[in-house]
Formats: C-alpha cells, sequence, structure tokens
C-alpha cells in the first residue's frame, strides 16, 4: 500500500490499494497526488497486453494494448510519437500488476499501478 497526503480541494485517492476488488488503474497526475481510475481487465496474448481505462472525469474507454520488449517490459507508443508508457507486469495467486511511468500525448506524465483482481 503506499500513501500519499490529501491536497486539500483536489480529486485524489489518499492510498493505492493493491487488494483492490475492482480492476483499476492508480496514477499521478500533475503533481496532484494518486488518482484512481476505473479499467477493464487484459487480455494477454503471446507478447502483447491490452486492456482499457476510463477516467474519472470521462465517460470514454480508451483502448491501450502494450507489447513486450526486448527490454523485458511492455510499452505503449503513441503514433505521433508524442506519448509513451512502458511498466513491469507481476501476478499474484489474487491479482496482477503492471507498473511503471507513462507520458500522455497531452504532456502529463507520472507513475501509474494498474490492478486487476484474478476471478
Amino acid at each position: 500500500m503506499f500513501y500519499e497526503a490529501p491536497f486539500e480541494g483536489m480529486n485524489v485517492v489518499g492510498f493505492v490499494d493493491l487488494h483492490e476488488s475492482e480492476p483499476c488503474v492508480f496514477c499521478i497526475r500533475h503533481g496532484q497526488g494518486w488518482h484512481r481510475d476505473a479499467s477493464r481487465m487484459p487480455v494477454r496474448e503471446q507478447g502483447v497486453l491490452t486492456f482499457e481505462v476510463c477516467e474519472r472525469d470521462s465517460e470514454h474507454w480508451n483502448p491501450i494494448r502494450m507489447a513486450l520488449e526486448d527490454d523485458g517490459l511492455y510499452h505503449w507508443r503513441a503514433d505521433d510519437g508524442h506519448g509513451h508508457w512502458w511498466g513491469f507486469l507481476s501476478e499474484t495467486r489474487a491479482h496482477i500488476y503492471l507498473t511503471g511511468n507513462y507520458i500522455n500525448p497531452d504532456g502529463r506524465q507520472g507513475v501509474q499501478v494498474s490492478v486487476w483482481p484474478k476471478a
């Protein structure tokens, strides 16, 4: 569990719960602390991980396709070259985790932790 003191007036969560019962993604945004967004369960194929994320302030589900590269990390890169996510996939008996860094095409960047409970 990670904890970060809440910021007054900001829409943030006080901690990252690695034992979540619903699929979600925690991320740091604009230096404002941890945010929690909805996610859909990942689909794993050989060398590829796909899933969808819906930001809290949006109704739109964004599809994400990450490919396993020679460095042992999963990567997503925007077609225009202005965005890059990379992360390490791990799992326990109860959860699948994807942790890493991100730079979005709009310039937002930070750390993210995806938490997907196993059925």
